[in-house]
């Protein structure tokens, strides 16, 4: 279970360290870590702007975590909450919890879990997800994530 934290804390570093994202000019991106045998897929807008999603898997230990990007402002550090995805293939939910960067003023919101066929689905299916945690939704296009979900599956072999 502790390393498991550790995923999440490496994956929220990695989305807190490229920025946050504004999801109507955003673009999915996979980054490859051949020296751990992870690879996140994240959607992420290039110059920075509100908001961001990604999807974490490491091969060795098959380890997959989730993490959203939100205002410092939105939740406290280490604050539980649901975050739900939804398309038009249905909606899952996680329990979240929150953790702060090492500046403060951001906050992303992480969970471990497996990468199902039910999620690959999701997030496979349709135009675009929503996203809604804590009262709040966002929409963001699903348009280019096949090919780094498919690398996600490959390094996850689920």
């Amino acid at each position: 279970m502790g390393q498991m934290r550790g995923i999440s804390a490496a994956l929220l570093g990695v989305l807190l360290c490229v920025g946050p994202a504004r999801a109507a000019e955003g673009q999915w991106q996979v980054r490859q870590f051949p020296e751990s045998g992870s690879v996140t897929l994240i959607y992420d807008t290039p110059g920075g702007g509100e908001e961001l999603l990604g999807f974490y898997c490491n091969e060795h230990g098959k380890q997959f975590s989730i993490a959203y990007y939100v205002s410092a402002k939105r939740f406290r550090d280490k604050e539980k909450t649901k975050m739900t995805l939804s398309s038009e293939a249905g909606t899952l939910s996680w329990p979240m919890t929150a953790g702060s960067s090492q500046t403060g003023n951001d906050l992303g919101l992480s969970a471990e879990t497996t990468l199902t066929p039910a999620l690959i689905s999701l997030l496979s299916a349709g135009s675009q997800l929503t996203i809604a945690a804590k009262g709040r939704k966002q929409q963001i296009p699903l348009a280019g994530i096949e090919s780094g979900l498919a690398d996600l599956k490959s390094v996850c072999k689920s």
